[in-house]
């Protein structure tokens, strides 16, 4: 209410002051314009280099008593958790999460995959690279949660490749940590704490009466949760590792319990209180600078 900056009203500015307020307000109109220009996929080889990790910059700290904003990206599961973490949030005032998550999108780019023994095609609307960096830029999150699986571990052939392959080819390995790589720096590069969750075992089609799908091959998503343990230690005070794979393994019934994931790969809305109960502590502990 500075008089040579206010109007009398109370309300309005002061011609005057609008020179000192840009002087304010343009420095930081630069810095969240900037772009965030995410990088395009690796060559498919098992000595490709990964990304560098970007020039250290301070994360977002969350106060003790304020509560956090949390975007969800990933895929189909990841889209059930964020929309659980929402009703967690808002029922205890601790977050405000958003769910940007897409349904059949992989974090490794491009090509195409066998699910369920069905041949399809990863639409361009899943290029991350096009989504996340106008994501952070207009929301601005304190927190990112990251959760991809199913789309990591189908049999792949990627852009370039002339047939399928899968996790635990040190190729693709190499392919599959570059991306998620990327997708932690594109993710973290406006300052929020990237929180990166462990996979658990799939049943694809335990809903339909099938079994034994290459999908659902434990060592495939073993080795995956491997190198997303990989990926968050090279990204050391950007990224987190939280093991929901161990939390969901832990549960009364194990993690192939139908009335927690009934299709083999999906929590149930049912389960939704009790996953986000568990979840929604972890990444507050993480967005306080736990």
């Amino acid at each position: 209410f500075d008089p040579s900056l206010r109007s009398g009203d109370g309300v309005g500015f002061l011609p005057e002051a609008g020179g000192v307020l840009g002087e304010w307000l343009l420095p930081m109109l630069r810095e969240s314009q900037k772009p965030v220009v995410a990088p395009p996929p690796p060559v498919i080889a098992p000595d490709t280099p990964l990304p560098p990790a970007p020039a250290p910059r301070d994360r977002r700290m969350v106060g003790a008593r304020d509560s956090a904003d949390v975007l969800v990206v990933g895929d189909s599961v990841a889209f059930g958790i964020g929309f659980g973490l929402d009703d967690w949030g808002r029922e205890t005032g601790e977050m405000r999460a958003t769910t940007a998550a897409q349904f059949g999108c992989a974090i490794a780019r491009g090509g195409s995959y066998k699910f369920q023994r069905e041949t399809r095609t990863l639409e361009s609307r899943c290029d991350w690279a096009t989504v996340f960096p106008a994501l952070i830029a207009s929301h601005r999150p304190d927190a990112v949660v990251l959760s991809s699986g199913v789309w990591e571990v189908v049999d792949r052939r990627l852009v370039g490749d002339d047939h399928y392959r899968h996790i635990g080819e040190a190729d693709i390995d190499r392919y599959i940590l570059g991306e998620f790589l990327s997708a932690i720096d594109t993710l973290g590069a406006d300052g929020a704490h990237v929180i990166v969750l462990t996979q658990p075992h799939i049943e694809s089609g335990l809903d339909k009466g099938e079994s034994g799908l290459a999908e659902s091959e434990p060592e495939r998503m073993d080795r995956l949760n491997e190198l997303l343990a990989e990926a968050v230690a090279l990204r050391p005070g950007v990224a987190s590792l939280v093991d929901m794979r161990a939390w969901v393994a832990g549960q009364p019934g194990g993690e192939m319990d139908r009335s927690m994931r009934s299709d083999g790969i999906h929590f149930q809305d049912s389960f939704a209180p009790t996953l986000s109960a568990w979840l929604g502590p972890e990444i507050m502990r993480i967005a306080r600078g736990g």
